[in-house]
């Protein structure tokens, strides 16, 4: 079973930052009851006040008098992110209605969400806010690479369209679309050298040795 530990300890062996684990990113929504996984759509907003900001050349331009929430790709997971932190939110209860009928099962926000009680999908953000995201942010590009969750590190997890995102109670994780066979393959084992770790501990086992003995 994919859990989103062993998918974290499986990007690790893999060299990818961080896991994939898209840090300090939360539900603000009623938890799922069951992990989502599905391929990403990428959204990327810019703040206003940045005029000289590019999206990545992957990303694709919204047509004038277009809506990002109608450009999404049908049934994948949106990723929303902006290339600062704001006090306006980047999504509410309009744009995750749209994305709900446009099959989407879950939305992640590197940003602030409002509307939280009109939210009828599974939605993970950095906060809340009471501000339209009008207020202070542009929609730059759709469908491209974008980075999450840089935090104060600045590195964060890049995402790009078709990107695997797995999402359980504990948070989100993104692994690349290429990767899928190898974190499966790779889960196994870390699954199976955990089981046999506990199984020497709860007979009275030193850790150290346990960790010597099944994780290699």
């Amino acid at each position: 079973m994919l859990t989103f530990e062993k998918v974290s300890d499986a990007l690790l062996k893999l060299g990818y930052s961080h896991g994939g684990f898209l840090c300090d990113i939360t539900s603000r929504t009623p938890l799922p009851q069951t992990p989502i996984i599905a391929p990403a759509t990428t959204v990327q907003f810019a703040t206003k006040s940045n005029t000289t900001f590019r999206p990545s050349p992957t990303c694709t331009v919204p047509p004038a008098g277009a809506h990002f929430a109608d450009l999404i790709a049908p049934g994948h997971t949106v990723v929303i992110t902006q290339e600062k932190y704001t006090s306006n939110a980047l999504a509410g209860g309009l744009v995750v209605a749209r994305m709900r009928k446009l099959g989407a099962p879950l939305v992640v926000v590197d940003g602030r969400v409002r509307d939280v009680p009109e939210l009828k999908l599974p939605v993970y953000a950095r906060g809340t806010s009471t501000v339209g995201a009008g207020a202070g942010s542009k929609v730059v590009g759709v469908g491209g690479e974008v980075v999450v969750a840089g935090g104060e590190e600045g590195e964060g997890v890049s995402v790009s369209e078709g990107d695997w995102v797995f999402a359980d109670e504990q948070g989100v994780v993104v692994f690349p679309r290429g990767e899928l066979e190898g974190v499966v393959e790779l889960v196994r084992g870390i699954a199976l050298a955990d089981q046999k770790v506990m199984r020497d501990v709860l007979r009275g086992g030193e850790l150290a040795e346990a960790f010597r003995e099944h994780r290699r």
